[in-house]
């Protein structure tokens, strides 16, 4: 991925100009104007015009390395990212974007672990804001706050269009999730509707399977709500027919500080290593997977503090 330093265009690689052109607010058919081609083979550079492109991506919280070209870095809170890095996440670890910010609000990106995202320039449209991220491995959760606009996560041949939805992408497929609203999945340019609280699962190769309701919340039980923690261990009640949960661990209520974000086969987490900031209180919470990937509605936060 190539991004240039031009006030109100950039160059990016796609394979896909519907896509891109949905991202950025800008008609598919300007993009090829501008490029003066009739098609775009896989790998093609394509200049965008006019978009507006912002680049003040930020890293917000969590544990992370950025890829910008040939130079590898450790971002710090409120640190900037160039567009068109690699953000990857490690294991048992988290980190948090953020993609986009107006003054009526702002876009962030939760990355679980061992996750990794290309994140480009976002644009800024009379106070609409445009993100467009392209999922390489892993799961991401999007966030908005305030105002309009839209995240586009791209993961293979999928395209996800919306404010509150999660993804998550692998060699296995590729899973959606539509949380407090609706959004839209193009998969190989068909489009599927998820209502909220609805997932669908991808596969590589063959029918995609029709939506279905997420899975029930676990019932946090250790620690419990309000204590002190005095082991490094976190336990649920199980859910009937989960294949598997995920397990969250933020500084904030919200969730948009993350600690930790990891999937496991059982209903306890027992951290390798947990290195806390120094903070008053903690958040966790759970959801768990069902048969084919397609993770759950999360349990309500439980609080906990620190020895």
């Amino acid at each position: 991925l190539m991004s240039a330093a031009v006030a109100d265009e950039y160059h990016v690689v796609r394979t896909n100009v519907d896509a891109i052109a949905a991202a950025v607010g800008v008609d598919a058919d300007k993009i090829m104007r501008a490029n003066r081609l009739n098609v775009a083979p896989p790998g093609t550079v394509l200049r965008v015009p006019g978009v507006g492109v912002s680049r003040a991506l930020r890293w917000l919280a969590g544990t992370g390395t950025v890829y910008t070209g040939r130079l590898k870095s450790t971002p710090q809170p409120s640190s900037t990212i160039a567009a068109g890095s690699e953000v990857c996440t490690g294991t048992e670890g988290a980190g948090a974007l953020r993609l986009s910010s107006s003054e009526g609000g702002h876009d962030d990106l939760i990355l679980a672990e061992e996750t990794c995202v290309v994140v480009h320039p976002c644009s800024d449209s009379q106070g609409f804001r445009r993100s467009y991220v392209q999922l390489l491995k892993g799961r991401v959760w999007t966030r908005s706050s305030g105002g309009a606009g839209t995240v586009l996560v791209e993961a293979g041949n999928t395209v996800v269009t919306g404010l509150d939805y999660r993804a998550q992408g692998d060699s296995h497929g590729v899973s959606v999730e539509a949380l407090s609203e609706g959004v839209e999945v193009l998969v190989g340019g068909a489009p599927i509707a998820l209502a909220d609280r609805t997932g669908v699962r991808v596969p590589p190769r063959g029918e995609v399977g029709a939506p279905r309701d997420l899975m029930p919340a676990p019932k946090p039980l250790t620690p419990a709500s309000g204590e002190i923690m005095a082991e490094a261990a976190f336990t649920w009640e199980t859910v009937p027919g989960a294949s598997g949960y995920v397990f969250e661990l933020s500084l904030s209520r919200d969730f948009g500080e993350p600690q930790a974000i990891v999937q496991v086969g059982g209903a306890r987490w027992r951290p390798s290593q947990l290195e806390l900031p120094l903070h008053e209180v903690f958040y966790w919470r759970v959801s768990a997977l069902d048969d084919v990937g397609v993770l759950g509605v999360s349990s309500a936060p439980a609080r906990f503090g620190a020895p």
